[in-house]
């Protein structure tokens, strides 16, 4: 799954795509979040990429997405800051109905496919 949220100054928009393991187009979704930080847009599009996986019957995933902040928080390496606790909380609930979750960090130019 690649996902990316972004701020702008009417608001806050968010989107992710999943693909299989041979780079094959799944699922996409994409929404209008309104006022909220583009952290906060990350995460919770975060969040419901993972969601839209397992309920696409996939427990094997990667995840990469250009939020250092977020990967390096949901990766237990920082501190997650305040305003995304929740939205950690959750991602770690849907973590663990996964077998195998590997979650990193890529340059915006990678992840040109939810840019």
């Amino acid at each position: 799954m690649n996902f990316d949220g972004s701020k702008i100054s009417q608001g806050a928009a968010r989107d992710f795509i999943l693909h299989n393991w041979e780079g094959r187009f799944i699922q996409a979704a994409t929404f209008y979040l309104g006022a909220v930080s583009g952290l906060v847009a990350e995460a919770t599009i975060m969040r419901n990429g993972i969601k839209a996986a397992i309920q696409a019957c996939f427990t094997n995933s990667h995840i990469e997405g250009d939020s250092k902040i977020l990967v390096q928080a949901v990766q237990g390496h920082i501190q997650a800051p305040w305003d995304i606790q929740i939205l950690i909380k959750d991602i770690y609930t849907y973590i663990q109905l996964c077998n195998n979750v590997y979650i990193t960090h890529i340059f915006r130019e990678g992840n040109y496919t939810a840019d």
